[in-house]
């Protein structure tokens, strides 16, 4: 974001933002209004826009080709679009983002170019319920920003609500949620609205609106438990147990996700959070843990007492190194992670993480 320049005379000159990063005032060092600008919604320039370049939610304007450069894409204020398509999976429960050319969800007034605002949540819970029902529910999250950014820790959210039918039940899932950020983001109270059904075995979808963030998150389980097919409605309010910094996080795709790998992760950021005391190792440790969540393998974790080394191990087998030990809750065969409560509501019984900037909720990890 522009905050002062030199101008075309050599004077200093202070730039004033407004909330959308788009430059409003231009004023001298004695605070003389300059220039005054002023902008149609998707950014076409009313009034202004001559002492400098940087105008529209702080991005550059090409006077040559008439748009502004967004780094990845090109931005045409006159039609309000894109002008490459978006390279990322568009996402049928934000209509939105079908169109692969919309800027800010086609509402420039509250979002600004949305790159890179997502998150995952994984979790454990259960519920029980039959007209009322509550929820209690734990999970990790990892979460990814614009500025590249990670956070990875400890969530726990709990409410109550109403039953259209009843069950009881444990069960394990994912929820997305597009416009989270940060890890604050996920925190706050929230409505969860979910359709499920269990028979020994059973599942559930899900969707969360948070008052807070004007944002919602869709989730999706399975598990085991009773019951009939239930539609369940619960106000929740989600607290942050724990928030850290992971580096060196890639490109992830959620089509990737190996919930094996996922459901263990708990279990390996708390193993560095307690024998790791370098902080930036630490936050490169766990950066290569979220890595191999969306790596698309099952991956298991070893460490050894004697070295402090961690090694990370893909498939059958195991390290030929007896003193490379697998870290508590991995196993030979990948099992263990899992969690469960004694009540929770379907559609808020997660963890939460955060994949190259998307938040997901799981269960059991």
């Amino acid at each position: 974001m522009l905050v002062a320049q030199i101008g075309a005379n050599g004077n200093k000159q202070a730039i004033h933002n407004d909330h959308l990063g788009s430059v409003s005032l231009s004023t001298n060092a004695q605070g003389t209004i300059i220039e005054q600008n002023f902008f149609s919604p998707f950014g076409e320039q009313l009034e202004g826009g001559k002492e400098t370049r940087f105008d529209y939610t702080g991005k550059e304007f090409d006077m040559v080709t008439e748009d502004y450069d967004f780094n990845a894409r090109r931005f045409k204020s006159e039609w309000g679009k894109l002008t490459t398509p978006d390279n990322g999976i568009p996402s049928i429960y934000s209509p939105q983002t079908i169109n692969r050319y919309t800027y800010a969800f086609n509402n420039p007034y509250l979002y600004v170019d949305p790159t890179g605002k997502e998150g995952i949540v994984f979790g454990g819970g259960g519920e029980v319920g039959l007209g009322l029902g509550g929820s209690v529910e734990g999970g990790f999250y990892v979460t990814k920003a614009d500025n590249g950014k990670v956070q990875y820790g400890t969530i726990f959210s709990g409410g109550g609500g109403l039953y259209l039918g009843g069950e009881g039940g444990a069960r394990g899932g994912a929820t997305f949620y597009p416009f989270a950020q940060t890890a604050k983001d996920l925190e706050g109270p929230a409505i969860s609205a979910s359709m499920s059904g269990y028979g020994g075995i059973g599942g559930d979808i899900s969707a969360e609106y948070w008052f807070s963030k004007s944002s919602f998150g869709l989730g999706y389980g399975a598990g085991t438990g009773v019951g009939v097919e239930a539609f369940s409605l619960f106000f929740t309010i989600s607290e942050l147990a724990s928030v850290h910094t992971a580096t060196g996080v890639g490109n992830i795709n959620l089509l990737n996700i190996n919930l094996q790998t996922a459901s263990r992760a708990s279990n390996y950021f708390a193993h560095i959070q307690s024998h790791v005391q370098d902080p930036s190792r630490k936050s490169a440790l766990a950066g290569s843990i979220i890595n191999s969540i969306f790596s698309g393998n099952d991956v298991k974790w070893y460490y050894n007492e004697k070295t402090g080394n961690y090694q990370s191990w893909t498939g059958s087998g195991r390290p030929s190194n007896p003193d490379q030990q697998p870290i508590s809750g991995s196993g030979e065969s990948g099992g263990g992670g899992t969690s469960s409560g004694s009540s929770g509501s379907s559609g808020s019984k997660y963890k939460i993480v955060n994949i190259n900037g998307k938040y997901y909720r799981c269960k059991n990890c």
